[in-house]
């Protein structure tokens, strides 16, 4: 898909074309506040903050402001803060399309984390990292798309918050294109995944890259996972659902910026799913399973029908769902993302 290529050429500058530049925040001195139209516009703080809303972010003409504040308590939960904390109002408010805001932040805190840095957010109580962050290492800026307004900060996420990235084994994957020979007699009747975001760590998640993928990054991390749903199983029918948000940070040789491929997934039964267990794995066929991801505002999506496979664990029960990219200038190869997905299973 031209979308996946596009992402690759972004991240790893494949094409030789310069990056986006920084929305870098610059100003007069004071709060700054300003009118904005639903035609877009944008905000500066001379304190290290600055908001561009596109088309279409505003239903109709808002009053905007920046101004620094102290840190909500409930910032500690995500990990380290390393810039100031920025309140953009009015709190709370919804936007019709993302707005991307560009906040400084201090990149000697902690340097070998530098490049994991994530704008967290604040809003009615509830505190929501956001995954598709760009971090430009040079100027110490982290710019992040964020979809309500509230009060924000840079952090460095806390250790269980991080997951590190391992080569892909050629080991068979959770999503079949057939199913197995097994008991179709159903014991299991549901599977439930409820964790994520800062409050309630996805333990047991990880994450696997291609080799081709991992030669062409100096580092790479799987942050803040967040997964929720649940599949019920009765009476020989599947409903309900269960969806999945990641985020993956690429940090390219040069060290210069830091990019990160966001993924949603939701996997959801079909009329004709059928439970089948075995002593090791559950498999669920005809499952349907719809994928968007991309790099920022560049995306694409993906539906297939395939056998959901959930392998049995001391801890409940494992599954995986991925994602792959045809790298550009590199021979046609297709590199690929696996996420590791702890569930419960229920009888």
């Amino acid at each position: 898909m031209q979308c996946r290529i596009v992402m690759l050429v972004a991240i790893f500058g494949l094409t030789g074309c310069e990056p986006e530049a920084s929305l870098l925040p610059s100003g007069p001195s004071g709060m700054a506040a300003r009118t904005i139209t639903t035609s877009g516009g944008r905000v500066d703080s001379p304190e290290g903050a600055a908001i561009h809303f596109r088309q279409g972010s505003l239903e109709a003409p808002q009053r905007i402001r920046i101004e620094s504040t102290s840190p909500p308590a409930e910032l500690a939960s995500a990990g380290k803060v390393v810039s100031a904390a920025f309140g953009v109002g009015p709190d709370g408010l919804a936007l019709g399309q993302s707005a991307t805001l560009a906040l400084k932040f201090d990149r000697e805190i902690d340097p070998s984390k530098a490049w994991l840095a994530t704008i967290v957010g604040v809003a009615n109580g509830l505190v929501q990292p956001y995954g598709a962050t760009r971090v430009d290492l040079s100027s110490g800026v982290v710019e992040g798309d964020v979809g309500e307004l509230g009060t924000f900060a840079v952090v460095i996420p806390g250790a269980s918050m991080i997951f590190p990235v391992h080569p892909q084994s050629t080991g068979r994957s959770s999503i079949r294109a057939a199913v197995s020979d097994g008991d179709p007699r159903a014991m299991t009747d549901s599977i439930t995944v409820f964790c994520g975001g800062s409050a309630t760590p996805c333990i047991g998640t990880a994450a696997t890259a291609s080799e081709n993928l991992l030669a062409r990054v100096r580092s790479a991390a799987l942050l803040y996972p967040a997964m929720a749903g649940s599949i019920r199983l009765a009476d020989g029918a599947a409903t309900g659902s269960i969806s999945i948000s990641v985020s993956l940070r690429l940090q390219p040789e040069s060290r210069r910026r830091a990019e990160t491929i966001w993924l949603n997934a939701q996997i959801q039964p079909t009329g004709s799913t059928v439970l089948v267990e075995n002593p090791d794995e559950i498999l669920l066929t005809d499952v349907r399973v719809r994928t968007t991801g991309g790099l920022g505002l560049v995306s694409g999506s993906n539906e297939e029908i395939s056998t959901l496979v959930v392998a049995r664990s001391s801890e409940g029960g494992l599954t995986s769902i991925g994602r792959s990219f045809r790298i550009p200038g590199a021979g046609g190869q297709v590199a690929r993302v696996t996420i590791q997905i702890p569930v419960r299973l229920h009888s």
